[in-house]
């Protein structure tokens, strides 16, 4: 019989290991790929963004835990508000023992979110076969590896696996929730009433409100569980 899948969310500052060395910089790092090799190392692609890019690269490759390092790019990109960065994809060649990908690895889990900044990994993992034997094996290696932040264990949900929030709307709550924005019913004050949409969409105002609310409430639920903000 198939076991349980479950999703695991935690927050670490991960004693000796090279992401604690993006405490105190301008650094934000994602992890794209990883690929084990053998039994002594595994091979992980970066994505690296901060004003302090070339400081952080510099000290990744004397890293005792890092065994080689390869830079494929560097440039400067601009967001929206106009603010520039120095953007970088990174290939390095780590050592196995005492990392967390290598106990992902192990329990065949399989990492659908890891960000590193602060001085803290943010991982996001999806354990296929899952039980209290395993979620105690991954509690107990976490604390003897450095201090949690964070640490939750869920049943599997359509948000952590990369859904998009327009896919859970039935279409009445993603309608209701589109004119609720475009008709000014979400400012403040309302430049519209519930009475005014549900018109449009020929309903009663009762049946808008309830299609509103419950669109309103998957958002929030999948922003809060997704950790987009």
């Amino acid at each position: 019989m198939a076991g349980r899948a479950s999703i695991v969310y935690f927050e670490i500052e991960h004693d000796g290991c090279w992401t604690m060395m993006t405490g105190g910089y301008d650094i934000r790092i994602k992890t794209l790929r990883q690929e084990f090799i053998d039994r002594e190392t595994f091979i992980a692609s970066i994505a690296v963004a901060g004003k302090d890019l070339r400081t952080f690269i510099s000290m990744l490759r004397r890293h005792r835990g890092i065994v080689e390092t390869n830079v494929r790019s560097v440039q400067k990109v601009s967001y929206i508000n106009g603010e520039r960065e120095r953007f970088a994809l990174v290939d390095f060649r780590s050592v196995r023992e005492g990392s967390i990908s290598d106990l992902v690895y192990r329990l065949g889990g399989l990492i659908l979110d890891q960000e590193i900044s602060g001085g803290a990994e943010k991982w996001r993992i999806l354990i296929p076969r899952s039980s209290k034997k395993i979620e105690g094996i991954i509690e107990r290696t976490l604390k003897n590896m450095g201090r949690i932040a964070r640490l939750s264990i869920d049943s599997i949900n359509p948000i952590y696996i990369g859904w998009r929030a327009r896919d859970m709307l039935t279409p009445y709550e993603r309608k209701a929730l589109e004119l609720a924005l475009r008709t000014g019913y979400l400012d403040y004050p309302r430049r519209a009433r519930a009475a005014d949409i549900a018109r449009i969409m020929g309903i009663s105002p009762a049946t808008f409100v309830y299609h509103f609310r419950r669109g309103e409430k998957k958002l929030a639920e999948y922003l809060l569980r997704s950790g987009n903000i």
